[in-house]
């Protein structure tokens, strides 16, 4: 049937590109010159639809309704918050791809347009910092907030920003947690409570537990400093990657030892609970030897993989690969 190459083109009317809510007949126009792009560029036979409603639960059940005879669906012009909640429920209840036109296509073309840009401009990036980005966009983002590597500067629980006010309520000025972790030795750390267990397992840790609970950042931060001077606060890669570790620690005494050089102010966010997290990683085979590579060295990696451990891939002759170093590569595997 014609179900596979077929998308419906949905809107109510309710944010027309610069006209505002106008209704589902005053839409039309617009969905129909999106079907036609739909077919002139992708050669996708698509059909508009103008829902003549403004309830969410309306649209959803009415979509929901008739999606069966639908490839995809694509959401256009539905106002703000009704079109996420549309997308996120459409998402949930149907087994065909939904595209939310306003968000994932405005991504698409800001993407293509920075490609662009630098095909254009010839500027290379020879390095990329935290999520891909060049030096210059990192340094002027809320990612290269102090607070991040010295959680102990965060002051957003008091209203005050060191860089970016939404970024560091939305991140810093949340539950976060104190941390014992074994990698290549005992490590305190700090991060968000929803992060766990996805750090602990991020830095190869075969086993974790939590020391305290905070309400913010920064205090998390303060248990952490008061604890530097009895427990490491970095791991050593190369030493985890080998899976060298004391087999005879228990982070349990750790943590009743660390707890009572907690300051004062401070030990009432001490965790009550004991509770260790084992932590089993996919590896055939550790290292003897560990010898790191990148592909700005070797573009063309034809290794054995026997084993991945936090961001690492780890191969058969010793070389392994830091995953995170290489944010914003584009990359292409083969097996």
């Amino acid at each position: 049937t014609s179900k596979g190459n077929l998308v419906a083109v949905i809107s109510n009317g309710s944010a027309i590109l610069g006209m505002g809510n106008l209704g589902a007949l005053a839409s039309k126009p617009v969905m129909e010159g999106k079907a036609i792009l739909f077919k002139r560029f992708a050669d996708i036979d698509s059909i508009d639809l103008e829902i003549d409603s403004q309830d969410a639960d309306e649209i959803i059940n009415s979509i929901k309704n008739f999606a069966c005879s639908f490839g995809g669906i694509n959401l256009e012009d539905i106002a703000a918050p009704d079109c996420f909640v549309i997308e996120e429920k459409l998402k949930e209840i149907l087994d065909i791809p939904v595209f939310h036109d306003d968000q994932h296509g405005t991504a698409i073309i800001t993407t293509a347009a920075l490609l662009n840009a630098l095909d254009i401009t010839g500027k290379s990036i020879k390095k990329t910092f935290g999520d891909g980005m060049s030096y210059d966009a990192y340094r002027n983002s809320p990612l290269a907030v102090e607070s991040i590597i010295r959680p102990e500067l965060s002051k957003i629980h008091l209203g005050i920003a060191l860089r970016d006010k939404e970024w560091e309520m939305k991140h810093h000025d949340q539950p976060h947690v104190t941390y014992l972790s074994l990698t290549s030795g005992v490590k305190v750390g700090v991060t968000r409570d929803t992060q766990i267990p996805t750090r602990w397992i991020d830095q190869g840790a075969v086993q974790a537990i939590v020391l305290a609970n905070t309400p913010y950042r920064q205090a998390a931060g303060l248990i952490e400093v008061a604890l530097k001077g009895f427990v490491a606060d970095k791991t050593n890669w190369r030493t985890m990657l080998k899976n060298d570790y004391d087999k005879s620690i228990s982070l349990v005494d750790f943590k009743n030892k660390l707890a009572e050089h907690i300051p004062e102010k401070l030990k009432k966010f001490v965790a009550t609970g004991n509770e260790v997290l084992n932590i089993n990683y996919p590896v055939l085979k550790y290292p003897e030897k560990v010898k790191s590579m990148k592909l700005d060295k070797f573009p063309i990696i034809q290794k054995k993989l026997v084993g991945v451990k936090g961001q690492y891939l780890i191969f058969d002759d010793g070389h392994v690969m830091n995953l995170r170093s290489h944010s914003g590569y584009k990359i292409r595997i083969e097996a």
